[in-house]
Parts: structure tokens; sequence; C-alpha cells
């Protein structure tokens, strides 16, 4: 591993040590451009880099950062909840998201695809919950993106990709775009387009 590892390191350089830091960045940076007149609160994990990003990188801007130790229990009540479950779910839904799994994306973006579907499956086209719940009684019956207010009925997989949005009809950051581009900037593999058989 020691001798792949330095391989790649002489072929593409080493992998950014602060990509997460930066990447946070970015993701703030939009997310209070969204919210001009608003206080950005941000809930995450303790992980460093996040606190970083906003000590350090942008302590100018309206942001109040709380942190939720990985140790507080994983139940609704817990702020992290959603994340916390998505992970779970997917994990367990996708191969390649498994812990120490063996079956591995052959691309970054693929990961990323995977991701996204799954997303947009969990967010339109179930429930917060299958069953019923004693404090929230319509959970089992509303996605997510009906409680955000974008849709109003859990969507079916028809509904949900029958209209086509291409990148002209919506305004793309930059992220997203690389996204669908198929572009990784931090990737050391190119993507090869199907060549047929």
């Amino acid at each position: 591993q020691k001798e792949l590892k330095s391989y790649l390191e002489k072929q593409f350089g080493k992998y950014p040590p602060k990509a997460i830091r930066k990447s946070s960045e970015e993701l703030f940076k939009r997310l209070v451009k969204k919210n001009k007149d608003q206080v950005l609160i941000l809930y995450s994990d303790e992980h460093f880099q996040y606190r970083r990003a906003i000590e350090r990188d942008l302590r100018d801007l309206n942001i109040v950062h709380l942190t939720i130790s990985s140790k507080a229990s994983r139940n609704f009540q817990n702020p992290l909840f959603n994340v916390n479950s998505f992970d779970m779910q997917i994990r367990q839904k996708s191969a390649a998201f498994m812990r120490e799994t063996i079956s591995f994306a052959k691309h970054s973006i693929g990961m990323v695809e995977k991701f996204t579907l799954f997303m947009a499956f969990k967010n339109y086209m179930r429930p917060y919950f299958y069953k019923k719940q004693l404090r929230d009684p319509h959970a089992h019956e509303h996605s997510p993106a009906q409680r955000a207010g974008i849709e109003k009925k859990v969507l079916s997989f028809r509904e949900f990709f029958k209209e086509r949005v291409t990148t002209h009809q919506v305004d793309l950051s930059k992220d997203w775009e690389d996204f669908v581009k198929r572009r990784d900037p931090l990737s050391r593999r190119v993507i090869q387009g199907y060549k047929g058989i």
C-alpha cells in the first residue's frame, strides 16, 4: 500500500489535506448567500475542519455553529437525526457505501451519482417514517419534500422523473455543474466516455 500511495502521489500529487475545510467553506458561503438577511445556524458533528472553516475562513459571516457529540443518542430528538439516519440507510442499501466494502465505485463521480439518486429517493419518494409515530402522527404519510413545502404528496418513481430539467433551465453552482458534467476537480482518474461495443 505504501508503494502504491507513493506511486500515486508522484504521478498525481498529494491529495489536498484541507479538502474538507475548503469544500465546507464553499458550501457555507453559498448557504449564507441564500439567506442574506438571516443568521445561518449550522448543526454539525465535532469535526475540526468545519470549526476551522467557520472560525478562521468565514469569521466575518453571520454564522452560528452548534456542534453535537457523536456519542449523543442518535434518536429523532438529536438535531443530526436526519443526517445520521440517511447515513445509516445508504450504508445498508448501497454496497459502495458499506464500511469495509469490496464493492468500490470505479470513480468518485459514481459515488456522487449513487448518493444523489438515494437522496432523491429518500426526500421525495418515501415517507419520513414507514411506521406511525406517537409524537408525529403524520410522519408515515409525508415525505421530507412535503414537510419542506416543495411537494404536495409522496412521489412515485415515474412522477419524480417524468419531467426532464436541463442545465439551461436551472442556475447551477460550480459543484453541481461539475457533477452534471461528470467532472471531479480532485480526482486522480479521468472518466472515460462510453465507446460502444
